[in-house]
């Protein structure tokens, strides 16, 4: 029994240490509640911080400003027609780019490289009240249906949505990015 009492101050000192590094403790000074920084010394501080860094940030992968603002938008983007045209709504890709050798396949060559991604999306809004339920794909590859020799970087599909559908003529909006 005499040994438990000696060991029930060191338990307690113990359940105290736990019990205080569990819930946290901090002191502070008499000036603790007026000495907190406000918003505006804040904002003088993170200024100050900065102009201290500037000269030694820089924009590695971008050769002008213009080209940071812009490195994140798509690369090459068209809205194109049912019957393959290229309309205005587009930023890089002209009709010279787009061939139609048949219904439902649109392939494209010619871009300034080969493209490492793509979206396609029908357009549901064309005149005559849109495509309805058909469906599209983008391929990053040659298509065996686009025509022989005409350095096929890229194609889209459109096609009915039944299952093993035939291939359709679709508006479609596509992107590309490098």
């Amino acid at each position: 029994m005499k040994r438990l009492i000696v060991q029930v101050p060191a338990l307690a000192i113990a359940a105290i240490a736990v019990l205080v590094a569990l819930t946290g403790f901090a002191t502070a000074g008499p000036n603790a509640t007026t000495a907190a920084v406000t918003p505006a010394q804040a904002r003088a501080i993170a200024k100050a911080e900065v102009m201290r860094l500037a000269p030694t940030l820089s924009v590695k992968s971008a050769r002008t400003a213009t080209t940071a603002l812009t490195a994140n938008s798509p690369a090459l983007y068209a809205q194109v027609t049912a019957a393959g045209i290229v309309t205005a709504s587009s930023r890089g890709i002209v009709q010279a780019n787009v061939s139609h050798p048949e219904p439902g396949i649109y392939c494209f060559s010619g871009l300034p490289q080969a493209p490492k991604g793509g979206l396609v999306v029908v357009d549901s809004n064309a005149n005559g009240g849109g495509s309805g339920p058909d469906l599209a794909q983008v391929g990053i590859t040659t298509l065996r249906r686009c025509p022989a020799g005409s350095g096929g970087q890229a194609h889209v599909a459109t096609f009915a949505r039944d299952e093993g559908g035939p291939f359709l003529d679709d508006p479609f909006f596509v992107v590309f990015w490098f």
